[in-house]
Formats: structure tokens, sequence, C-alpha cells
């Protein structure tokens, strides 16, 4: 079994997180070894999120903050127009 970012760092107290600059999460695990990573864009939007059963969304936004495009595991594929 792979180990989780957590159990590589030594992490003994769950639930563990990380956070970015502007306090948005980045990284949560359970002491399951359940856990979910986001990244997002400089507006604070969620711009990609995975999970460790393998989902995960890629999406992308416009200049105004309008959702554009999202892509899933799936191969789904969403263009949005404004």
């Amino acid at each position: 079994m792979k180990k989780t970012k957590a159990r590589e760092l030594g992490i003994t107290k769950f639930p563990y997180r990380e956070t970015d600059k502007n306090d948005n999460q980045t990284y949560w695990e359970n002491s399951n070894g359940d856990w979910y990573k986001w990244r997002y864009n400089e507006k604070g939007k969620i711009t990609y999120y995975e999970s460790c059963i393998g989902q995960w969304w890629s999406t992308k936004f416009n200049n105004n903050g309008y959702e554009t495009y999202k892509e899933w595991y799936t191969g789904e594929k969403e263009y949005v127009i404004r």
C-alpha cells in the first residue's frame, strides 16, 4: 500500500490539512488514509480537485470569473459559453 502524504511526513494528528497563502485548503487527509487535493486560481476559485479513489476534475475560468471549461476523470468534457 502506498504511503499517503501525512504518513510520509510522519504526521500522527488527524485530520491533516494544508492550506495555501490565501488559507485555501489544498490538501486534507484523515487517519484512514483518505485524502483530497485542491488547486486554486489567483481569484480563489477551485481549478482542480482530486480524491484518493481516483476521481478528479479540472476547470477553467474566464477573466470575469465565469467557468468556461470542465473536464472529469471519466473523460467527459464540458464547454460553457457566456
